[in-house]
């Protein structure tokens, strides 16, 4: 006779098996641009960035990653960028927050 108590694994609900990192950082954006559409803050402008950017060693990647900023390489980046058009807020907004940075500091 077993003696250990079998513990059987409830597998997560459907839905939480199938929400991602990105699904979850377009929820988080869209809604902050919802209230406060001018909003230049900088957590919101990093993760703007993270979603967006080129890839390893691009301005933007680095500002997402660092919070260092070189304002006009991630102009640069910043208008290559293509995303959904309900995501053209989001370009926006960074572009405004980077634009703005060195006033800031």
């Amino acid at each position: 006779m077993n003696t250990n108590p079998t513990h059987k694994k409830t597998p997560l609900p459907k839905w939480l098996r199938q929400v991602d990192q990105t699904e979850h950082a377009h929820f988080v954006i869209d809604a902050w641009l919802a209230l406060d559409p001018h909003t230049q803050h900088t957590r919101l402008a990093r993760l703007i960035a993270a979603t967006v950017h080129g890839g390893a060693s691009s301005a933007l990647e680095r500002f997402a990653a660092t919070g260092i900023l070189d304002a006009e390489a991630a102009l640069t980046e910043l208008n290559h960028v293509t995303v959904p058009l309900e995501r053209e807020p989001w370009l926006d907004a960074l572009g405004r927050y980077i634009i703005t940075a060195e006033r800031r500091s």
